[in-house]
């Protein structure tokens, strides 16, 4: 009589913990899924205001190329092609490591 209390005990048990597996795998495929969901939402977000943060970004830089070298306060497009051209040869990341 023991024996089958304590298959029906572990039968009860194997079906619990197979019960609780398969909500760890649902939620896991949710959260994956809604993730995903989210980095297409701010993919198309990112294309639809493409020109606005091209403009908000190239203005940030051109107030902080202002604001740190205060002797060319004009913003000169070539002045700034000419920035980043100069920091983009002189910063080298060593890819070895």
């Amino acid at each position: 009589m023991t024996d089958f209390f304590r298959m029906a005990f572990w039968s009860i048990f194997d079906q619990v913990s197979c019960l609780c597996m398969r909500v760890c795998r649902l939620q896991y495929f949710v959260l994956v899924v809604v993730i995903f969901v989210l980095e297409i939402v701010a993919g198309v977000l990112a294309f639809v205001f493409r020109h606005d943060i091209e403009k908000k970004l190239y203005q940030e830089l051109v107030d902080g190329i202002r604001k740190h070298y205060p002797q060319d306060s004009q913003p000169d497009p070539e002045g700034l092609r000419a920035t980043w051209g100069f920091l983009q040869s002189e910063v080298r990341i060593d890819q070895s490591s």
